[in-house]
């Protein structure tokens, strides 16, 4: 019985450390894929990269080992919704007054980040950010 319950956990274990390679953990236009790009007005950079910080990770301490990054970049500021060492979501937010968010193209593995969209839209909405289509230019 001994035996059986140690290669049950053996197997166990080798599927999680498997599937978990397969998500991609950095930014690249073949993982991730935009929901919402636009504009913004530049003076209110920081009070929306707070929004979205806080609103995802209002969202996402529903879900055990998972937290929202807020970092300070050259070119503005980028959220990222994190599970374990995953990217799930990157907002970037850059002084221009642009804006991109983007989620991982096989969310489907994991969440479908519909809470994470939702408060991110929030926040755009709440500063009177513009939309355009995902994919073009904003």
């Amino acid at each position: 019985m001994k035996l059986r319950l140690g290669i049950c956990a053996s197997t166990v274990g080798l599927l999680a450390i498997s599937g978990c390679s397969q998500i991609p953990i950095e930014f690249s236009p073949d993982t991730f894929e935009p929901v919402a790009q636009g504009q913004y007005e530049p003076s209110k950079q920081a009070l929306l990269a707070d929004c979205v910080f806080d609103g995802w990770d209002t969202v996402m301490n529903l879900a055990a080992p998972s937290q929202a990054r807020l970092v300070k970049r050259a070119w503005g500021y980028r959220v990222d919704a994190i599970s374990l060492t995953n990217k799930l979501m990157t907002a970037e937010l850059r002084d221009d007054g642009t804006y991109t968010v983007s989620r991982m193209k096989e969310r489907r593995t994991i969440t479908t980040l519909e809470p994470e969209i939702k408060a991110a839209t929030a926040c755009l909405q709440k500063y009177g950010a513009t939309a355009s289509k995902p994919g073009s230019k904003p």
